[in-house]
């Protein structure tokens, strides 16, 4: 069952945030296993973009250490 985080009555949320708790599990399982593992319900187009930039970046720097 994926974890479920729910942005309920939460009108707005910081890059840092994002990044600490997004961006980090992205970096640990990778984005593949991420989206397998976690749903989002109620988050705003503006959180979404600041989550899903959160991720990306964190990808990005998964990759690089890769590579």
């Amino acid at each position: 069952m994926p974890a479920l985080f729910d942005f309920d009555e939460f009108h707005t949320i910081t890059n840092s945030f994002a990044d600490k708790v997004f961006g980090h599990i992205a970096m640990g399982m990778g984005i593949d296993q991420m989206k397998t593992c976690t749903t989002f319900r109620n988050i705003s187009p503006l959180g979404a973009r600041i989550v899903r930039r959160a991720i990306d970046s964190r990808t990005a720097e998964r990759a690089a250490t890769t590579a």
